[in-house]
């Protein structure tokens, strides 16, 4: 089974009141949200349920009073969770690369290549995050 995965990369900027623009005037919705700028994108597709997939289990929002967000792809999808209502924490570099080496190395998959080699040369910049998006 498993999750069709995109890792966005990026970093986290400010983070500040939730807003429900849905209302005239709008309205704080006494949430926190923090914009997620994203960099680049790897659509990793079906990741199957190896480490990857068991990590990701970990790296989901539970705190219902803060999340992160980010634009879709045509930069006007204000989007704070994903197919499945899911919302994500944005996580260091490490911590995202050790589950698809290890996935990798049982299994070799190109698009896990290429996100190594990516996330390889970003290690040592401690701003840049990644967050899931499962589709």
């Amino acid at each position: 089974m498993g999750y069709e995965v995109k890792l966005l990369i990026g970093r986290e900027c400010q983070t500040g009141d939730e807003y429900d623009y849905s209302t005239e005037p709008s309205r704080k919705t006494g949430h926190k949200e923090t914009y997620f700028m994203t960099y680049a994108e790897i659509d990793l597709c079906k990741i199957g349920s190896g480490e990857l997939s068991k990590a990701m289990e970990s790296w989901k929002n539970k705190d219902k009073l803060h999340h992160w967000f980010y634009y879709g792809l045509d930069g006007n999808n204000h989007m704070k969770e994903d197919c499945y209502d899911d919302r994500w924490i944005p996580q260091i570099i490490s911590e995202v690369l050790e589950p698809i080496k290890k996935d990798n190395e049982k299994e070799r998959y190109g698009r896990f290549d290429w996100a190594i080699a990516l996330l390889e040369s970003m290690i040592g910049n401690e701003d840049i995050k990644v967050l899931i998006h499962a589709h």
